[in-house]
Protein backbone atom coordinates (compact mmCIF):
# COMPACT_ATOMS: atom_id res chain seq x y z
CA UNK A 1 0.00 0.00 0.00
CA UNK A 2 1.12 3.46 -1.06
CA UNK A 3 2.05 5.58 1.98
CA UNK A 4 2.68 9.14 3.62
CA UNK A 5 6.70 9.01 2.70
CA UNK A 6 5.85 8.93 -0.63
CA UNK A 7 4.20 12.25 -0.87
CA UNK A 8 6.69 13.91 1.84
CA UNK A 9 9.55 13.06 -0.94
CA UNK A 10 7.16 14.59 -3.79
CA UNK A 11 7.41 17.40 -1.49
CA UNK A 12 10.12 17.74 -0.39
CA UNK A 13 11.56 18.41 -3.79
CA UNK A 14 8.81 20.44 -4.48
CA UNK A 15 9.00 22.86 -2.14
CA UNK A 16 13.11 22.89 -2.63
CA UNK A 17 12.64 23.87 -6.12
CA UNK A 18 10.17 26.80 -4.34
CA UNK A 19 6.81 25.67 -6.49
CA UNK A 20 3.26 26.68 -4.77
CA UNK A 21 2.73 24.64 -1.87
CA UNK A 22 -1.14 25.06 -3.05
CA UNK A 23 0.36 24.04 -6.80
CA UNK A 24 1.96 20.76 -5.37
CA UNK A 25 -1.13 20.07 -3.14
CA UNK A 26 -3.26 20.20 -6.50
CA UNK A 27 -1.02 18.04 -8.49
CA UNK A 28 -1.21 15.64 -5.55
CA UNK A 29 -5.26 15.26 -5.37
CA UNK A 30 -5.50 15.28 -9.49
CA UNK A 31 -3.28 11.72 -9.13
CA UNK A 32 -5.83 10.18 -6.75
CA UNK A 33 -4.04 11.17 -3.51
CA UNK A 34 -6.40 10.72 -0.40
CA UNK A 35 -6.74 14.46 0.89
CA UNK A 36 -6.42 13.40 4.44
CA UNK A 37 -2.52 12.17 3.58
CA UNK A 38 -1.83 15.45 1.51
CA UNK A 39 -2.89 17.74 4.01
CA UNK A 40 -1.53 15.63 6.73
CA UNK A 41 2.29 15.48 4.96
CA UNK A 42 2.10 19.01 3.44
CA UNK A 43 1.47 20.10 7.29
CA UNK A 44 4.90 18.44 8.17
CA UNK A 45 6.41 21.60 6.71
CA UNK A 46 6.25 24.78 8.32
CA UNK A 47 5.14 27.70 5.95
CA UNK A 48 7.90 30.08 6.53
CA UNK A 49 10.49 31.68 4.39
CA UNK A 50 13.57 29.69 3.72
CA UNK A 51 16.22 28.45 1.40
CA UNK A 52 15.08 24.98 2.19
CA UNK A 53 12.07 23.30 3.76
CA UNK A 54 11.70 23.37 7.00
CA UNK A 55 10.24 20.33 9.31
CA UNK A 56 7.77 20.42 11.51
CA UNK A 57 8.14 18.70 14.55
CA UNK A 58 6.46 15.05 14.48
CA UNK A 59 4.95 13.17 18.03
CA UNK A 60 7.44 10.88 18.83
CA UNK A 61 7.17 7.28 20.58
CA UNK A 62 10.14 4.77 21.58
CA UNK A 63 10.75 2.32 18.82
CA UNK A 64 10.49 -1.26 20.41
CA UNK A 65 9.30 -4.98 18.86
CA UNK A 66 7.54 -5.87 21.73
CA UNK A 67 3.66 -6.06 21.13
CA UNK A 68 1.65 -4.72 23.17
CA UNK A 69 -1.81 -7.33 23.73
CA UNK A 70 -5.06 -5.57 22.99
CA UNK A 71 -8.39 -7.78 23.76
CA UNK A 72 -11.53 -6.56 21.57
CA UNK A 73 -14.54 -8.87 20.46
CA UNK A 74 -17.85 -8.93 17.90
CA UNK A 75 -18.16 -11.23 14.87
CA UNK A 76 -17.67 -10.52 11.26
CA UNK A 77 -20.74 -9.53 9.06
CA UNK A 78 -21.63 -7.40 12.15
CA UNK A 79 -20.65 -4.15 13.22
CA UNK A 80 -17.12 -3.84 15.08
CA UNK A 81 -14.96 -6.73 14.65
CA UNK A 82 -11.81 -7.80 16.61
CA UNK A 83 -10.13 -9.80 18.77
CA UNK A 84 -6.74 -10.09 20.21
CA UNK A 85 -5.28 -7.17 18.58
CA UNK A 86 -1.93 -7.23 17.97
CA UNK A 87 -0.01 -3.16 18.55
CA UNK A 88 3.27 -2.58 17.63
CA UNK A 89 4.94 0.96 17.85
CA UNK A 90 7.68 2.81 15.78
CA UNK A 91 9.57 5.72 15.30
CA UNK A 92 8.27 6.69 11.50
CA UNK A 93 6.04 9.36 9.67
CA UNK A 94 5.52 7.12 6.74
CA UNK A 95 2.10 4.97 7.00
CA UNK A 96 3.46 1.34 7.42
CA UNK A 97 2.42 -1.77 5.32
CA UNK A 98 1.69 -4.64 7.33
CA UNK A 99 1.30 -8.31 5.26
CA UNK A 100 0.97 -11.84 6.80
CA UNK A 101 3.76 -14.53 5.53
CA UNK A 102 2.83 -17.72 4.05
CA UNK A 103 4.24 -18.93 7.09
CA UNK A 104 2.12 -16.85 9.29
CA UNK A 105 4.77 -14.28 10.21
CA UNK A 106 3.76 -10.55 10.02
CA UNK A 107 5.95 -8.36 8.09
CA UNK A 108 5.63 -4.73 8.54
CA UNK A 109 6.99 -2.48 5.65
CA UNK A 110 8.11 1.04 7.16
CA UNK A 111 8.67 3.42 4.95
CA UNK A 112 10.24 5.95 7.53
CA UNK A 113 13.75 3.55 8.17
CA UNK A 114 12.85 1.97 4.22
CA UNK A 115 12.91 -1.19 6.30
CA UNK A 116 10.81 -4.34 6.24
CA UNK A 117 10.40 -6.27 9.51
CA UNK A 118 9.67 -9.42 10.40
CA UNK A 119 7.68 -10.66 13.62
CA UNK A 120 6.79 -14.37 14.80
CA UNK A 121 3.30 -15.46 15.00
CA UNK A 122 4.27 -15.24 19.03
CA UNK A 123 5.22 -11.48 17.93
CA UNK A 124 9.10 -11.97 18.90
CA UNK A 125 11.00 -9.69 16.13
CA UNK A 126 12.93 -12.15 13.62
CA UNK A 127 14.65 -10.12 11.31
CA UNK A 128 14.62 -6.81 8.97
CA UNK A 129 15.94 -6.01 5.53
CA UNK A 130 16.16 -2.89 3.68
CA UNK A 131 17.28 0.77 4.86
CA UNK A 132 17.89 3.78 2.74
CA UNK A 133 20.22 3.83 -0.44
CA UNK A 134 20.53 3.17 -3.83
CA UNK A 135 22.28 -0.60 -3.62
CA UNK A 136 20.72 -4.08 -3.43
CA UNK A 137 18.15 -4.21 -1.01
CA UNK A 138 18.14 -0.47 -0.18
CA UNK A 139 15.43 2.15 -0.77
CA UNK A 140 15.14 5.68 -1.39
CA UNK A 141 11.03 5.51 -0.99
CA UNK A 142 9.59 2.26 0.20
CA UNK A 143 5.58 2.35 -0.63
CA UNK A 144 4.76 -1.24 -0.05
CA UNK A 145 4.92 -4.87 0.05
CA UNK A 146 3.31 -8.07 -1.55
CA UNK A 147 3.38 -11.95 -1.13
CA UNK A 148 4.31 -13.92 -4.35
CA UNK A 149 3.87 -17.11 -2.85
CA UNK A 150 7.01 -17.80 -0.71
CA UNK A 151 8.75 -14.69 -1.97
CA UNK A 152 8.27 -10.92 -0.90
CA UNK A 153 8.10 -8.27 -3.62
CA UNK A 154 9.18 -4.63 -1.67
CA UNK A 155 8.72 -1.82 -4.26
CA UNK A 156 9.02 1.86 -4.59
CA UNK A 157 10.77 4.62 -6.28
CA UNK A 158 10.49 3.10 -9.82
CA UNK A 159 11.59 -0.23 -8.84
CA UNK A 160 10.41 -4.03 -7.37
CA UNK A 161 12.75 -5.81 -5.37
CA UNK A 162 12.65 -9.42 -5.05
CA UNK A 163 13.12 -11.25 -2.02
CA UNK A 164 13.94 -14.84 -1.04
CA UNK A 165 12.27 -16.18 2.24
CA UNK A 166 15.70 -16.10 3.49
CA UNK A 167 15.26 -12.10 3.14
CA UNK A 168 18.37 -12.41 0.96
CA UNK A 169 18.10 -10.28 -2.59
CA UNK A 170 17.18 -11.86 -5.45
CA UNK A 171 16.57 -9.22 -7.76
CA UNK A 172 15.47 -5.87 -8.57
CA UNK A 173 13.43 -4.69 -11.50
CA UNK A 174 12.00 -1.26 -12.51
CA UNK A 175 8.26 -0.23 -12.33
CA UNK A 176 6.47 2.66 -13.61
CA UNK A 177 6.91 6.13 -11.26
CA UNK A 178 3.31 6.23 -10.82
CA UNK A 179 2.73 2.46 -9.89
CA UNK A 180 0.29 2.64 -6.42
CA UNK A 181 0.37 -1.10 -5.97
CA UNK A 182 1.39 -4.33 -6.69
CA UNK A 183 -0.94 -7.26 -7.27
CA UNK A 184 0.38 -10.98 -7.36
CA UNK A 185 -1.46 -13.47 -9.39
CA UNK A 186 -0.73 -17.27 -9.67
CA UNK A 187 1.48 -18.69 -12.06
CA UNK A 188 4.18 -16.13 -11.35
CA UNK A 189 2.82 -12.65 -13.31
CA UNK A 190 2.69 -9.45 -11.26
CA UNK A 191 -0.25 -6.66 -11.86
CA UNK A 192 0.60 -2.92 -11.04
CA UNK A 193 -2.15 -0.37 -10.21
CA UNK A 194 -1.39 3.06 -11.91
CA UNK A 195 -2.60 6.09 -11.07
CA UNK A 196 -0.95 9.14 -13.52
CA UNK A 197 -1.98 12.45 -14.18
CA UNK A 198 -3.56 14.13 -16.77
CA UNK A 199 -1.19 16.01 -18.78
CA UNK A 200 -2.43 18.73 -20.99
CA UNK A 201 -4.48 17.89 -24.49
CA UNK A 202 -5.87 20.21 -26.93
CA UNK A 203 -9.59 20.57 -26.37
CA UNK A 204 -9.57 18.62 -23.37
CA UNK A 205 -11.44 20.03 -20.30
CA UNK A 206 -14.51 19.73 -18.07
CA UNK A 207 -14.88 16.44 -16.42
CA UNK A 208 -12.49 13.31 -17.92
CA UNK A 209 -11.39 9.76 -16.74
CA UNK A 210 -7.42 9.16 -16.81
CA UNK A 211 -7.46 5.41 -18.57
CA UNK A 212 -5.33 3.48 -17.35
CA UNK A 213 -3.23 -0.01 -18.86
CA UNK A 214 -3.30 -3.18 -17.42
CA UNK A 215 0.17 -5.55 -17.85
CA UNK A 216 1.38 -8.39 -16.43
CA UNK A 217 4.84 -8.63 -15.81
CA UNK A 218 6.89 -11.92 -14.56
CA UNK A 219 8.99 -11.97 -11.59
CA UNK A 220 11.96 -11.13 -13.46
CA UNK A 221 10.21 -7.80 -14.94
CA UNK A 222 9.70 -8.97 -17.96
CA UNK A 223 6.10 -7.69 -19.92
CA UNK A 224 3.93 -11.03 -20.31
CA UNK A 225 1.21 -9.21 -21.49
CA UNK A 226 -1.11 -6.43 -21.90
CA UNK A 227 -4.61 -7.62 -21.10
CA UNK A 228 -6.84 -4.33 -20.98
CA UNK A 229 -7.14 -1.17 -19.35
CA UNK A 230 -9.07 0.25 -16.62
CA UNK A 231 -10.94 4.16 -16.28
CA UNK A 232 -8.52 5.36 -14.46
CA UNK A 233 -9.74 7.75 -12.31
CA UNK A 234 -11.94 11.07 -12.84
CA UNK A 235 -10.30 14.78 -13.29
CA UNK A 236 -11.78 17.45 -13.45
CA UNK A 237 -9.68 20.00 -16.16
CA UNK A 238 -10.04 23.54 -15.91
CA UNK A 239 -8.74 25.38 -19.13
CA UNK A 240 -9.26 29.43 -17.95
CA UNK A 241 -5.96 31.31 -18.01
CA UNK A 242 -4.01 28.29 -17.45
CA UNK A 243 -4.21 25.01 -17.80
CA UNK A 244 -5.21 23.28 -13.94
CA UNK A 245 -6.66 20.16 -13.31
CA UNK A 246 -7.92 18.61 -9.42
CA UNK A 247 -10.07 15.86 -8.33
CA UNK A 248 -13.63 16.58 -8.10
CA UNK A 249 -16.07 16.42 -5.47
CA UNK A 250 -16.92 12.76 -5.04
CA UNK A 251 -14.37 11.75 -7.81
CA UNK A 252 -14.41 7.79 -9.13
CA UNK A 253 -11.79 5.73 -9.23
CA UNK A 254 -11.31 2.40 -10.79
CA UNK A 255 -9.70 -0.25 -8.01
CA UNK A 256 -8.25 -3.36 -8.67
CA UNK A 257 -7.72 -6.97 -6.86
CA UNK A 258 -6.69 -10.20 -7.44
CA UNK A 259 -6.80 -13.27 -5.91
CA UNK A 260 -5.09 -16.46 -7.63
CA UNK A 261 -5.41 -16.19 -11.23
CA UNK A 262 -8.93 -14.05 -10.47
CA UNK A 263 -8.40 -10.11 -11.38
CA UNK A 264 -11.10 -8.46 -9.86
CA UNK A 265 -12.17 -4.56 -11.31
CA UNK A 266 -13.93 -2.05 -10.78
CA UNK A 267 -14.32 1.97 -11.75
CA UNK A 268 -16.93 2.48 -8.15
CA UNK A 269 -19.66 4.75 -10.47
CA UNK A 270 -22.36 1.73 -9.52
CA UNK A 271 -22.17 -1.13 -7.12
CA UNK A 272 -20.13 -3.39 -9.34
CA UNK A 273 -17.02 -5.32 -9.76
CA UNK A 274 -16.13 -7.41 -13.26
CA UNK A 275 -14.23 -10.55 -12.53
CA UNK A 276 -11.60 -11.10 -15.46
CA UNK A 277 -8.80 -13.87 -16.12
CA UNK A 278 -4.99 -13.36 -16.90
CA UNK A 279 -6.17 -12.73 -20.26
CA UNK A 280 -8.47 -9.88 -19.72
CA UNK A 281 -11.75 -11.91 -20.73
CA UNK A 282 -14.63 -11.21 -18.85
CA UNK A 283 -15.83 -14.06 -16.95
CA UNK A 284 -18.50 -12.43 -14.92
CA UNK A 285 -19.74 -9.59 -13.17
CA UNK A 286 -20.64 -9.14 -9.17
CA UNK A 287 -22.76 -6.52 -8.27
CA UNK A 288 -25.85 -4.90 -6.37
CA UNK A 289 -28.76 -3.52 -7.89
CA UNK A 290 -30.37 -0.32 -7.27
CA UNK A 291 -27.63 0.02 -4.27
CA UNK A 292 -28.61 3.72 -3.26
CA UNK A 293 -25.75 6.22 -4.26
CA UNK A 294 -27.48 9.61 -5.07
CA UNK A 295 -27.02 12.58 -3.53
CA UNK A 296 -28.50 14.89 -2.37
CA UNK A 297 -28.08 19.67 -2.74
CA UNK A 298 -26.56 19.47 0.96
CA UNK A 299 -25.03 16.79 0.92
CA UNK A 300 -23.05 18.51 -2.16
CA UNK A 301 -23.19 21.85 -0.69
CA UNK A 302 -21.44 20.61 2.67
CA UNK A 303 -18.72 18.45 1.00
CA UNK A 304 -17.80 21.89 -0.77
CA UNK A 305 -17.29 23.41 2.01
CA UNK A 306 -15.18 21.03 3.76
CA UNK A 307 -12.71 20.81 0.88
CA UNK A 308 -12.81 24.48 0.64
CA UNK A 309 -11.82 24.68 4.39
CA UNK A 310 -9.04 23.61 3.60
CA UNK A 311 -7.73 26.20 0.82
CA UNK A 312 -7.20 29.64 2.01
CA UNK A 313 -8.73 32.93 0.05
CA UNK A 314 -6.86 33.70 -3.16
CA UNK A 315 -5.34 30.43 -4.05
CA UNK A 316 -5.33 29.55 -7.89
CA UNK A 317 -7.17 26.33 -6.80
CA UNK A 318 -9.76 28.03 -5.15
CA UNK A 319 -11.52 29.33 -7.95
CA UNK A 320 -11.36 25.39 -9.77
CA UNK A 321 -13.10 24.09 -6.58
CA UNK A 322 -15.75 26.60 -6.46
CA UNK A 323 -16.77 25.76 -10.11
CA UNK A 324 -16.18 22.52 -10.94
CA UNK A 325 -19.27 20.52 -10.46
CA UNK A 326 -19.96 17.71 -8.46
CA UNK A 327 -21.26 14.11 -9.45
CA UNK A 328 -25.08 13.17 -8.12
CA UNK A 329 -24.07 10.01 -7.25
CA UNK A 330 -21.19 9.11 -4.36
CA UNK A 331 -18.25 6.62 -5.30
CA UNK A 332 -19.81 3.47 -4.67
CA UNK A 333 -16.69 2.28 -3.02
CA UNK A 334 -12.75 3.47 -2.48
CA UNK A 335 -10.83 -0.02 -2.35
CA UNK A 336 -11.44 -3.46 -3.28
CA UNK A 337 -9.83 -6.09 -1.68
CA UNK A 338 -10.55 -10.28 -1.55
CA UNK A 339 -10.02 -12.75 0.74
CA UNK A 340 -8.80 -16.00 1.26
CA UNK A 341 -12.33 -18.00 0.98
CA UNK A 342 -12.93 -15.80 -2.42
CA UNK A 343 -15.26 -13.00 -0.31
CA UNK A 344 -15.03 -9.73 -1.68
CA UNK A 345 -14.62 -6.23 0.25
CA UNK A 346 -15.76 -3.03 -0.72
CA UNK A 347 -14.35 0.07 1.50
CA UNK A 348 -17.59 2.31 1.15
CA UNK A 349 -16.77 5.81 0.42
CA UNK A 350 -17.11 9.01 2.73
CA UNK A 351 -16.26 12.23 1.79
CA UNK A 352 -14.50 15.00 3.35
CA UNK A 353 -17.26 16.38 4.94
CA UNK A 354 -18.28 12.90 6.52
CA UNK A 355 -14.93 11.97 8.06
CA UNK A 356 -16.87 11.35 11.40
CA UNK A 357 -19.22 8.57 10.42
CA UNK A 358 -17.84 4.96 10.92
CA UNK A 359 -15.86 3.42 8.16
CA UNK A 360 -17.66 0.42 6.88
CA UNK A 361 -16.85 -2.55 4.26
CA UNK A 362 -19.60 -4.27 2.49
CA UNK A 363 -19.11 -8.31 1.58
CA UNK A 364 -19.62 -9.98 -1.12
CA UNK A 365 -19.08 -14.02 -0.71
CA UNK A 366 -17.69 -15.91 -3.34
CA UNK A 367 -20.85 -16.73 -5.38
CA UNK A 368 -21.76 -13.03 -5.41
CA UNK A 369 -24.23 -13.19 -2.58
CA UNK A 370 -24.08 -9.95 -0.16
CA UNK A 371 -23.91 -11.24 3.27
CA UNK A 372 -23.47 -7.57 4.94
CA UNK A 373 -21.78 -4.79 5.99
CA UNK A 374 -18.97 -4.64 8.56
CA UNK A 375 -17.90 -1.55 10.41
CA UNK A 376 -14.09 -0.75 11.33
CA UNK A 377 -12.92 0.62 14.42
CA UNK A 378 -12.30 4.31 14.63
CA UNK A 379 -9.11 5.60 13.13
CA UNK A 380 -8.21 2.29 11.51
CA UNK A 381 -7.31 2.17 8.19
CA UNK A 382 -7.59 -1.67 6.66
CA UNK A 383 -4.45 -2.92 4.20
CA UNK A 384 -5.61 -6.58 3.86
CA UNK A 385 -7.76 -9.52 4.89
CA UNK A 386 -6.83 -13.20 6.05
CA UNK A 387 -9.28 -15.90 7.21
CA UNK A 388 -9.16 -14.82 10.72
CA UNK A 389 -7.76 -11.52 10.62
CA UNK A 390 -8.19 -7.88 9.93
CA UNK A 391 -4.27 -6.31 9.01
CA UNK A 392 -4.01 -2.47 9.26
CA UNK A 393 -2.98 0.63 10.84
CA UNK A 394 -4.60 2.57 13.42
CA UNK A 395 -3.51 6.10 14.00
CA UNK A 396 -3.72 7.34 17.75
CA UNK A 397 -4.54 10.89 18.88
CA UNK A 398 -1.14 12.37 18.23
CA UNK A 399 -1.88 10.80 14.58
CA UNK A 400 0.94 8.21 15.24
CA UNK A 401 0.54 4.91 13.17
CA UNK A 402 0.47 1.62 14.56
CA UNK A 403 0.88 -1.48 12.52
CA UNK A 404 -2.36 -3.72 14.07
CA UNK A 405 -4.00 -6.96 13.31
CA UNK A 406 -7.79 -7.44 14.31
CA UNK A 407 -8.54 -10.80 15.04
CA UNK A 408 -12.06 -11.79 13.16
CA UNK A 409 -14.53 -14.32 14.17
CA UNK A 410 -16.67 -15.97 11.08
CA UNK A 411 -20.33 -17.44 11.54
Amino acid sequence: MAGNEEITGFLKAGLERSLPRDELKGVLLEAGWPRDQVRRALDGFADVAFPIPVPRPAPYLSAREAFVYLVLFGTLYGSAISFGSLLFAFIHQAFPDPSLAPDGSLMIADGGSREVRVFSTTGEFQASFGGEGDGPGEFRRLRGIENAGDTLLAFGDRRVTVVAPDLSVVRTFGVDFFTTDLHYLDGGAVLPELSRPVLPQAGLSGLVWRREPLVLFDLQGTLIDSIGETRGHEVYVSRGDEYRTISPLFGRATRIAALGRRILRGSSETMQVEELDMSGNLLRILRIPDYPLDLGDAAIAAERAAVLDGVPPGNFFRGVLEEAPASRTRPAFVDILVDPSGAVWLELHRGESEQDQPQEWLVLDADGTWLGTVRIPDRFTVSDITMDAILGVRRDELDVAHPQVLRLTRN
